[in-house]
């Protein structure tokens, strides 16, 4: 079943990054659940969607931990990457 054709429904998404997947990999400053905030945004279908993830800011991320209630899917964000030149810098999110 489904529609005939494309699928109709588009998303915008901004990516984030895993420290592995930057120029620089990954670095023993980088926490196992850390992602890099990035400028690059893309439309994709709907369907490409894998599931949900919640990014936090690395303050939020701690409190959640100290009281035991990280997931799989609870990523932390320090650091901005500029996909195109593979610059990382301080994000909003650590200051």
């Amino acid at each position: 079943s489904g529609f005939p054709g494309p699928d109709p429904v588009r998303v915008r998404v901004r990516w984030y990054y895993r420290p592995e997947e930057t120029m620089d990999g990954r670095q023993s400053i980088h926490g196992h659940q850390e992602v890099f905030h990035s400028d690059d945004v893309d439309e994709q279908s709907a369907n490409m969607i894998e599931g949900i993830c919640n990014v936090h800011s690395f303050q939020s991320y701690a409190k959640l931990a100290a009281n035991g209630v990280c997931y799989h899917n609870d990523f932390y964000c320090r650091f901005d990457y500029k996909a195109s030149t593979g610059r990382i810098t301080p994000g909003l999110a650590s200051l």
